[in-house]
């Protein structure tokens, strides 16, 4: 299983999958600007954010199994 956990885009890099509008997107680089970042995918142009803007990233749920 999957969740979603919301993440700084300052702190995102490449490999990291993003939900945007509900498509899971894979992050293929990042270029740190001033102000900006921009997430590189492989669907063309790069997504600009502001460092402090939070995105969600699928992660691995936790298993309760102990």
């Amino acid at each position: 299983m999957t969740e979603l956990v919301d993440v700084r885009a300052d702190a995102l890099g490449p490999g990291e999958v993003i939900c945007l509008g509900g498509a899971a997107i894979v992050v293929t680089g990042v270029d740190k600007g001033a102000r900006t970042v921009d997430l590189h995918t492989c669907y063309g142009p790069s997504l600009r954010l502001l460092h402090a803007d939070v995105v969600p990233v699928v992660v691995a749920a936790a298993s309760d199994a102990a």
